[in-house]
């Protein structure tokens, strides 16, 4: 029932955002289970020269975090900018007059 209510009041475009936030909480999800071992047990962290100076769950966290990030922002731009020029080309009527 909320779901229905919420619909109906929500202009259109916000509909059009949907399938962004199912990959942005895919992401969320599907990143730091694939990750899960490097969260438990940490990377190995190395010198310039290539030497092993430990292992790091904070460095696990902090690049799962980056990636998790960087892949919404790589999703953004085709996801978020097509339903705002849709819907702005809709006002327009540009796609009423290439029908005819």
């Amino acid at each position: 029932r909320l779901n229905k209510t919420l619909a109906s009041r929500a202009p259109p475009l916000v509909g059009r955002f949907v399938p962004f936030i199912a990959v942005a909480v895919a992401n969320m999800v599907n990143i730091p289970c694939m990750r899960s071992q490097e969260l438990r047990e940490g990377v190995i962290i190395q010198d310039e020269h290539g030497n092993k100076l430990g292992q790091s769950t904070v460095a696990a966290r902090k690049a799962i975090s980056t990636v998790t990030f960087s892949r919404i922002c790589i999703a953004a731009p085709g996801m978020l900018l097509t339903p705002v020029l849709m819907e702005y080309l809709e006002k327009k009527n540009f796609m009423k007059e290439l029908e005819k």
